[in-house]
């Protein structure tokens, strides 16, 4: 992609940056170890994002 962005592409680029982490620790104790990962977790090379 190149370097010239539209404000909508950049915020969507930072939104999926935010989600690509794994659960939190902290949540993982709240659920009782009901949810142990994301599922939705990409790599950057293996799954693109279709922008």
């Amino acid at each position: 992609m190149g370097s010239n962005k539209t404000l909508q592409l950049k915020l969507r680029h930072a939104s999926l940056r935010k989600m690509n982490r794994p659960v939190p620790h902290w949540y993982r104790i709240k659920t009782h170890n009901a949810i142990r990962w994301n599922n939705k977790r990409r790599h950057w090379k293996r799954s693109k994002i279709g922008l």
